[in-house]
């Protein structure tokens, strides 16, 4: 089971179900009398998800958006790992595939997802596809995509 905790997003993205990227306060965050319950606690650059929402807990943001007071949790990833070194089940230090900057490929962000560094504890939870031979020019080989929760 995942953390879950309370925090504040903008209405517009207040749906179960919804996956945002955490990019951090902006200044006027620094100066909000919400900033507790809003950005305090959520790491700059993870990918969280929506798993509850209370509909009548709505507050203004000093940036001029209604803010609804939810419940989130990391998000599970979907990346590519290397197949051979990938157990599902298992805990392991996250490491990209390959250093690539093909980001046209389909793949470009399977290989470089945004909510995880290289080096963080990653649990695989189970095989989810395979990057297709007929990938524009992509020299990654023997490497699936995989469900992830970042630890």
């Amino acid at each position: 089971m995942l953390e879950t905790r309370k925090t504040l997003v903008p209405t517009a993205i207040a749906i179960k179900g919804e996956a945002f990227l955490f990019r951090g306060p902006v200044d006027a965050c620094h100066r909000c009398n919400w900033r507790a319950a809003c950005v305090e606690g959520l790491e700059p650059g993870r990918v969280y998800r929506v798993v509850e929402v209370e509909p009548r807990k709505k507050f203004s943001c000093k940036l001029g958006v209604e803010m609804t007071l939810v419940t989130i949790e990391r998000a599970r990833l979907v990346v590519a790992l290397p197949s051979k070194k990938a157990i599902i089940g298992a805990t392991v230090y996250y490491q990209r595939p390959k250093k690539c900057d093909r980001v046209l490929c389909p793949y470009y962000d399977k290989c470089n997802p945004d909510g995880i560094y290289e080096g963080d504890r990653i649990r695989i939870l189970r095989e989810v596809g395979k990057i297709e031979e007929s990938a524009e020019d992509c020299d990654v080989k023997d490497v699936k995509l995989y469900e992830v929760e970042v630890k």
